[in-house]
């Protein structure tokens, strides 16, 4: 690794156990000069960092830090925080107070420290706030930047500079690439299978056993962690729930493809949910019945709705979410087995908030809408839709003129301000941990810290 690393200084954002992957990554960074710090929520994750780091250099932000504390630097929209928080959200107040006393603690952490780049993701709203401080105060020279996927194609992440991951920081003397049109090909995302893995092992006899255990035993209760649901019997509820919906959703009447063959229809994959894509990036449309229903009331008398459950979803939803959709009519639930490609190829429209369905549209040729913005409403073909485009329309074909086909410039966009690597945690995909993929991390977030300085 080279790159002008003089005085460099670098936090981190730990996320359960993504944490260990991030803090190899950290350690290469260090040989090359870089001065490295963390935020943290979680104690036994605090305990961890401080084996590794003077105390100075780790700030440690508790729900029990903020006791009693009003330490506001800012407007950051709270209200809005909390609410697409999946633990905040279901203690409101509590998880106000919390947002308002950790403020000054994360200003003055980065602002004695004279950070430059805050490395972090964007599902919790400890994250986000700290986005949201960095961004209100450019006194402080920092920049926030998410490491993440591209999606496609696989082994490549970018650094997103805004909070709806559709910005690419743009990368200064980025290695080159190859001569001519980049084509991306059109592969199904690794993580999907990675996260399918998962959820399959998860609902094995064993897995199930571990569940009970720590249930039991309590050890993935912690108090004073925000991102942590700390009731027990609100946990089992929430579990309870989840499984008896697993074993309910193999009574839900769904179609296959071949049912609608010679009908037009419409295209809607299903978010997980609460999940960062729907709840954060998708937020004011978190609602995906109330988004579906909306698409629906413009639909041609003679075309259908599909509509697709994700695989890693099962359990999220209960069977009346499913039976409110097929009152609607022309309106089918699509078994999850059913190829998305090959959906997507025979729909004519492909609308989801923020998913990946939309990109893969884009790069089928296939119109496609998000109600969130994305990276990939840059093609041509993939807009982004507002209520009050939906409003207004008086049906579908009036939406779809002006769609055009996928732009090749578009795919030298993604090739040219992404990196080759893997940005995940040792749980989901051990490869992440490998030392070629921590030196290409490494390397990267380098360039990432010296472009993001020199755009100051």
């Amino acid at each position: 690794m080279t790159s002008n690393t003089e005085n460099r200084r670098v936090c981190f954002i730990a996320n359960y156990t993504k944490t260990y992957f991030f803090h190899e990554v950290a350690k290469l960074l260090e040989t090359q000069g870089v001065s490295i710090y963390w935020i943290v929520v979680n104690p036994r994750l605090r305990e961890f960092l401080l084996e590794h780091y003077e105390a100075g250099r780790v700030l440690y932000i508790g729900k029990e830090r903020a006791e009693g504390r009003l330490a506001r630097v800012g407007e950051y929209k709270i209200n809005e925080l909390v609410d697409g928080d999946r633990t905040l959200r279901l203690k409101p107040d509590a998880g106000r107070r919390y947002l308002l006393g950790i403020q000054r603690p994360i200003f003055e952490f980065l602002r004695l420290n004279a950070i430059q780049c805050v490395f972090g993701e964007l599902t919790w709203a400890h994250e986000i706030l700290t986005r949201r401080i960095i961004a209100g105060h450019p006194e402080l020279g920092c920049h926030y930047l998410n490491p993440h996927t591209v999606r496609i194609p696989n082994g490549r992440f970018a650094f997103f500079t805004d909070e709806f991951q559709s910005e690419f920081l743009e990368m200064k003397g980025h290695e080159s690439v190859a001569e001519g049109p980049h084509r991306l090909i059109l592969q199904k995302p690794d993580y999907l299978a990675l996260n399918d893995r998962l959820v399959r092992n998860s609902r094995s006899v064993t897995a199930r056993l571990q569940k009970i255990k720590r249930f039991i035993t309590a050890e993935n209760i912690d108090d004073d962690d925000p991102t942590l649901v700390n009731r027990r019997w609100r946990r089992l509820k929430l579990r309870c729930r989840e499984e008896l919906n697993k074993e309910l959703y193999r009574f839900v009447r769904r179609i296959s493809l071949s049912d609608v063959d010679g009908r037009k229809f419409v295209f809607w994959a299903l978010h997980k949910q609460p999940e960062a894509s729907i709840d954060v990036i998708g937020r004011y449309y978190e609602d995906q019945y109330r988004d579906i229903v909306n698409l629906w009331r413009i639909l041609p008398d003679d075309w259908h709705l599909l509509v697709k459950e994700h695989t890693n979803a099962i359990g999220d939803r209960a069977p009346a979410f499913y039976r409110r959709l097929q009152k609607l009519p022309n309106t089918h639930i699509v078994k999850e087995t059913e190829d998305s490609h090959e959906i997507i190829k025979r729909c004519e429209l492909v609308v989801t908030v923020s998913g990946t369905v939309a990109y893969e549209a884009a790069l089928l040729g296939k119109p496609a809408f998000t109600l969130a913005p994305t990276f990939f409403n840059r093609f041509e073909g993939c807009r982004r839709l507002g209520l009050d485009d939906i409003r207004n329309a008086r049906d579908i074909y009036e939406l779809l003129l002006g769609c055009g086909k996928s732009a090749g410039s578009v795919q030298d966009y993604v090739m040219s301000h992404s990196r080759e690597g893997i940005i995940s945690d040792p749980s989901s995909n051990p490869q992440c941990m490998e030392p070629s993929n921590l030196s290409r991390v490494a390397e990267a977030m380098l360039a990432a810290t010296n472009s993001a300085e020199a755009a100051i």
